[in-house]
């Protein structure tokens, strides 16, 4: 099974030491393994609510083709994958990079852009059933733009062999309601 590095662990450990009263960890303000345990349960516990265990067996309601597709609404909740938006994936080729997340935004203050989030699961078609063979989750980060800096939450996965796929992607705001989810394809 793929895992995608990310960074959310760090960037929950900011928030966390941000938001307390002092640094977490020894007196260096380095993070403990404890600190480092508590932000990767807090991402898991996001994870969890997608409920990817069942996943594979949820019927797509869109395609990703050609390159991109947008969830309609943010009311995307099929009963057997919770809050996530299933997507057919059909003919990638290996090293194609897909991507999930929040719609980017700009004019939004640092601190809302750390809860937003992109996450996804990879599933491939194995004879009449589909098997998971990637997650990832991402946290909002700012970065230049022509005008100022945007919020870019999103997440990615590199497509390990050429095959029939489904995505599962969910985003939203840590704490807050899901959101429209944008599902594309890079090269």
């Amino acid at each position: 099974m793929l895992r995608s590095r990310s960074l959310a662990p760090v960037a929950l450990f900011s928030i966390v030491l941000a938001c307390g009263s002092g640094p977490p960890g020894g007196e260096s303000g380095e993070p403990t393994p404890a600190d480092i345990d508590a932000a990767n349960g807090a991402v898991k516990q996001v994870t969890q609510a997608l409920g990817e265990p069942t996943c594979g067996s949820t019927p797509p309601v869109a395609s990703l083709s050609p390159s991109v597709t947008v969830s309609p609404n943010a009311n995307y909740d099929p009963p057997t994958c919770r809050n996530a938006f299933v997507v057919d994936a059909p003919g990638l080729a290996a090293g194609v990079v897909i991507t999930a997340g929040h719609p980017t935004q700009s004019n939004i203050d640092p601190f809302t852009c750390l809860f937003r989030y992109g996450a996804l699961s990879l599933w491939k078609k194995e004879g009449a059933s589909y098997v998971k063979v990637g997650e990832t989750f991402g946290l909002g980060v700012l970065v230049p733009a022509r005008f100022g800096l945007v919020c870019v939450p999103h997440a990615s996965l590199t497509v390990p062999a050429a095959g029939d796929y489904k995505v599962a992607a969910a985003a939203g705001t840590l704490f807050g309601p899901t959101s429209v989810v944008n599902v594309f394809r890079g090269p």
